[in-house]
């Protein structure tokens, strides 16, 4: 990947694929892709350790990382409503009938 040439759309997707992970992906998802990509090329693992995927994979997290950190966060009530568990959903909805 020429990282030059390419937008930063092209290049996301480039580093989502090296980690094998989805369009859409919590951060908690990209950390344990990565993790996962990297324990296997690491050389207690693999004796046939490929520099260039290492080196690669390395940098995808890191461009995935550093565009993370630049999105903006919503704590207003419909956003963090939007994100709420299925438990904490079911019980505002039903209310706590220990189930959870």
């Amino acid at each position: 990947m020429n990282k030059n040439k390419d937008g930063l759309y092209e290049q996301l997707v480039w580093a989502r694929e090296t980690l094998g992970i989805p369009m859409e992906v919590t951060i908690k998802e990209i950390k344990n892709a990565f993790r996962g990509a990297i324990n296997k090329l690491h050389p207690d693992r693999n004796f046939n350790v490929d520099i260039e995927k290492t080196r690669d994979i390395i940098k995808a997290n890191k461009l995935i990382m550093n565009y993370y950190q630049q999105i903006k966060i919503s704590f207003t009530k419909d956003n963090v409503n939007k994100y709420r568990s299925f438990e904490e959903k079911w019980q505002k909805q039903f209310g706590d009938l220990g189930i959870f």
